[in-house]
């Protein structure tokens, strides 16, 4: 008996796909080269509305695109489990948000993000104009004043870089879980 089920390509990115793909990377450029609040804001936003709207597909949709959102909305809850297991110390001080001092992979990419797009400078902190040529060996007299002044701030930056993540792996999931479905159905039945 020939098989009556439609076929779909295991990969296949539909011109709106694409478009939207290009948006959020460039969005997520954007963002984490200006990291600051509002950006926080904006792409926890994204991140909730695409984790929502995965959620709902997963529990009202059928076939491949139900697939699809299980794995998206699968990944994105396993990064973020792993990501909150991971950062906290005894004091409660966020390790994965320091780029310095986090352990997971992704963590390490942002690192190197994070290096590219610093910019620091000394800064007195009495008046809020720059030091320059400040030699951190031989402070001077108002060295108590003077502090390190890092654009974008490093925890801004890690939190919206994994939010980032979040994002990208959910998508990675995604397919993943359409591949996984899509090979399923074409297996004849033993």
């Amino acid at each position: 008996m020939p098989d009556s089920t439609p076929r779909e390509r295991l990969f296949r990115l539909s011109l709106r796909e694409l478009l939207v793909l290009i948006a959020l990377a460039a969005t997520a450029i954007v963002s984490l080269q200006f990291a600051s609040a509002g950006w926080v804001t904006v792409v926890a936003g994204i991140i909730l509305a695409a984790f929502a709207m995965a959620v709902i597909v997963a529990l009202v949709d059928r076939h491949a695109r139900q697939a699809f959102a299980i794995g998206f909305a699968t990944s994105m809850v396993v990064y973020g489990v792993v990501l909150a297991g991971l950062c906290f110390n005894s004091a409660w001080a966020s390790l994965e948000f320091n780029p310095d001092a986090g352990m997971l992979p992704t963590t390490r990419l942002l690192k190197v993000a994070y290096a590219a797009v610093v910019k620091t400078r000394w800064v007195d902190f009495r008046t809020g104009q720059e030091v320059p040529d400040y030699d951190q060996q031989n402070p001077g007299p108002n060295a108590q004043y003077i502090s390190l002044d890092e654009r974008p701030v490093r925890y801004t930056f890690m939190l919206i870089g994994h939010c980032w993540w979040a994002l990208v792996l959910g998508y990675l999931g995604g397919w993943f879980g359409r591949s996984v479905y899509l090979r399923r159905i074409r297996e004849p039945a033993r």
